[in-house]
């Protein structure tokens, strides 16, 4: 009986914890990537990267910053843009969403050192 109930105790904490850790990656890519989560298609939107409060980049020697953004299962089609800066703090892009659905949007930066890739899910009306 002993053996039972540590097992579920085990399974519990586990999955406590993996619930957390995905709740956090969600908040802190939204804290880092801005874009609104519903936008209507065939509207211009200003798609930021706010890198201020990222420990983990060198601000100063940020080699690339990229733009993924694809529809959902049609990852293969999407478009990859440069991000444009006026501060090397914050990158930007103007995008216009062309059909509607569900939409992800990747950032991929890149310092020499390490990539920092943050991803948001945006729907479109």
């Amino acid at each position: 009986m002993k053996k039972v109930v540590l097992f579920y105790t085990i399974g519990l904490m586990i999955l406590l914890v993996g619930c957390s850790s995905d709740s956090d990656l969600e908040e802190a890519n939204a804290n880092v990537l801005k874009v609104p989560d519903l936008v209507k298609a065939d509207e211009s939107y200003q798609i930021a990267v706010h890198l201020n409060n990222e420990p983990t980049i060198d601000k100063s020697s940020i080699d690339s910053m990229e733009f993924e953004i694809w529809e959902r299962a049609k990852r293969e089609d999407g478009q990859i843009i440069t991000g444009e800066t006026e501060d090397d703090i914050t990158y930007f892009l103007d995008y216009n969403f062309q059909g509607t659905g569900p939409y992800f949007i990747q950032a991929r930066i890149n310092d020499g050192e390490s990539n920092y890739q943050p991803i948001k899910k945006v729907h479109v009306q």
